[in-house]
């Protein structure tokens, strides 16, 4: 009896998206149809996509064609490409361990926004905050076992790969991109690991001053202006520099 229903709603739903695929439908019923593909919520996440010139509708479908597209986009490439070697320079500075105070968890735990979305564990940020004080000393020996033995948690590494739409027709799959959704309490652990390493290299200035990525308080358009200004003193400096400057614009696809 239940294969006999089962059958009946996947053909029912199957009319239904032809009858969306159809020209001749009027906007009265194309948005009424799509309405009861979500059970009438007024902005469906992500409408159906057309895939090889059919309209797919079925949430795991929409899911499975969304699968292979992102994992298509990560094939790396075969080149002849090698990496160089590395070039290991010597310093006086070197930090031996990172310290996972209850301050700095505590810290990092309620600097998080609970309006963010959260992993596959369904451990919300929210849910951590409440109970901040009371987890701090597990969430610590947790942390304090994953440096010593080397051994990041396999779950905290599993995401909810969520696609989000960036730019044109929202039934165009090529239009969206993936955002993983990875457990807080793992994202805790690395931003902890985070603050110790940059507050080191800030100490100790091991990080050139034309350093811009992933640092505080800086971006590319200081690295541009720095740039301009180089250009501009090189020109106004005496005898100034007659020499021809040339920039090569890549647009990006």
């Amino acid at each position: 009896m239940s294969k006999l229903i089962s059958d009946e709603r996947t053909n029912y739903y199957l009319k239904l998206s032809k009858r969306l695929c159809d020209p001749k439908t009027n906007s009265k019923t194309y948005w009424s149809i799509l309405k009861t593909f979500y059970n009438g919520k007024k902005v469906p996440v992500i409408p159906p996509i057309i895939m090889n010139n059919e309209i797919v509708s079925n949430f795991k479908e929409k899911a499975d064609c969304f699968n292979d597209f992102f994992a298509i986009q990560c094939t790396p490439l075969v080149n002849d490409s090698q990496i160089p070697n590395r070039i290991h320079r010597k310093s006086i500075h070197s930090i031996s361990s990172i310290h996972f105070a209850d301050d700095d968890i505590l810290k990092v735990i309620r600097s998080l926004s609970p309006n963010k979305s959260h992993g596959h564990d369904d451990i919300s940020i929210r849910m951590i905050q409440l109970c901040d004080s009371v987890i701090v000393k597990s969430l610590s020996l947790i942390f304090r076992n994953c440096l010593s033995t080397g051994v990041f948690p396999n779950d905290w590494n599993k995401s909810n790969v969520v696609a989000i739409h960036k730019k044109g027709d929202k039934q165009e799959i090529r239009n969206y991109r993936p955002i993983s959704l990875l457990p807080i309490c793992g994202k805790i652990f690395e931003r902890i690991i985070y603050n110790s390493l940059y507050r080191f290299v800030e100490n100790n200035n091991l990080l050139c001053t034309n350093q811009s990525g992933f640092r505080s308080s800086d971006s590319c358009v200081n690295q541009l202006l720095s740039i301009v200004h180089s250009c501009y003193q090189a020109f106004d400096c005496n005898p100034s520099l007659d020499k021809s400057i040339f920039f090569r614009y890549i647009k990006s696809i």
